[in-house]
């Protein structure tokens, strides 16, 4: 009887103990929900350390976490292409500073030989300039080859630091150079002055008349451009008219389509126009600029006060003009119609040529003034 009484009470003990710790936390937080509802999750105290931090606070921390790490590779990308794009403005500054410094070189190679053939080779400056002449003729092959060595290199560092040494030995070379000047110079004064003079004004002569040829060149470019489009014009024009003959004896399906494309080549005729127009603005400014650098060679040849006076007032009558005629250039670019645009650069193009006409007026008062100078002098 015993046995019997006690198996049913340890079994329902059992079945209790197995329910409690399989389910019991899961059955108190359902009765805290039903009870008091959702809660934000408790502050977590770590153990030896003071800090206290939500789950809320803890997600939002490594979001920000997250989001500076992407700035900072964008950072990062953001500093490597500005190193490269200093990189490259440096490189093209040493090869600015290349040109500048062969150009000195050169020129002052120039007036040091011809310093050589004037003084006795017998004499102690001639010997005493003879060594550093040598050394900056050194220095700067020296430099040369550095730049092809570096032009030769696969990263910009490496392109750059061989630029860099090479800026030093060209440095030097004008040193020597400037050297060797100085030692004529102190012993032959008046010589060194006047051969420095004659090679600034030689200098002066080459940059004129290579200025001076490639404005023809250029306009010899734009002339035949201009010549072409011409041409075209015409072409359009003559096949056009053609069309619009033919569709007068033509059948009315015939006549629909030879009138349409008539149409058509009309709108390309006046596009043309149009193309014509601005090969001739950019004729009228490269002949107004060459006529600009022969005002002012003239100029230099001129000591008339008056006569210098009353040419730079229709110089100035010239440039106001032109003036004029590019502001006529952008307001008829303004235009809505094709017909309206044409209109405005006819007018344009009647400024551009009062401007080349008042240079052309100005240049023969000074042309004028320079033959009375030369008639003065003789």
């Amino acid at each position: 009887m015993k046995t019997l009484t006690y198996l049913p009470t340890l079994l329902a003990l059992t079945i209790q103990v197995m329910v409690s710790g399989q389910t019991q936390g899961n059955q108190d937080r359902k009765i805290r929900v039903d009870i008091m509802g959702l809660k934000e999750p408790v502050k977590m105290n770590y153990s030896n350390s003071n800090i206290t931090i939500s789950m809320t606070e803890y997600i939002q921390l490594l979001e920000e976490a997250n989001s500076l790490k992407i700035e900072s590779k964008k950072l990062k990308e953001e500093a490597i292409n500005i190193e490269v794009r200093s990189l490259l403005k440096q490189i093209e500054v040493s090869e600015v500073s290349e040109k500048i410094s062969i150009q000195k070189f050169e020129q002052n190679k120039i007036l040091i030989l011809d310093l050589f053939t004037k003084v006795p080779k017998n004499n102690i400056t001639y010997t005493k300039a003879q060594a550093p002449y040598s050394e900056s003729e050194r220095f700067m092959k020296i430099a040369r080859e550095m730049r092809e060595e570096a032009n030769a290199q696969l990263t910009l560092q490496a392109r750059y630091g061989d630029m860099s040494n090479a800026e030093e030995k060209e440095a030097l070379a004008l040193d020597k150079q400037k050297e060797v000047l100085q030692l004529f110079e102190s012993n032959y004064p008046q010589l060194v002055q006047t051969l420095q003079k004659l090679v600034v004004e030689n200098k002066k002569a080459e940059q004129a008349s290579e200025m001076g040829n490639q404005l023809v060149m250029a306009s010899n470019t734009t002339e035949s451009l201009l010549a072409n489009a011409l041409q075209q014009a015409e072409d359009i024009k003559i096949t056009a008219q053609q069309l619009r003959l033919n569709a007068l004896t033509s059948g009315p399906n015939q006549k629909m389509v030879l009138t349409d494309e008539a149409i058509g080549l009309e709108n390309d005729y006046m596009l043309k126009q149009l193309e014509i127009s601005s090969l001739r603005s950019k004729k009228h400014h490269e002949q107004f600029d060459l006529n600009r650098k022969t005002i002012a060679l003239l100029m230099e040849q001129v000591k008339d006060e008056n006569i210098l006076s009353k040419a730079e007032y229709i110089n100035s009558e010239a440039e106001r003009l032109m003036k004029i005629g590019k502001e006529m250039r952008e307001e008829a670019n303004a235009q809505l119609t094709v017909f309206a645009k044409i209109g405005s650069m006819s007018n344009a193009e009647e400024t551009e040529t009062f401007a080349l006409g008042k240079q052309k007026e100005s240049m023969e008062v000074l042309d004028k003034g320079s033959l009375k100078a030369v008639v003065a002098s003789r």
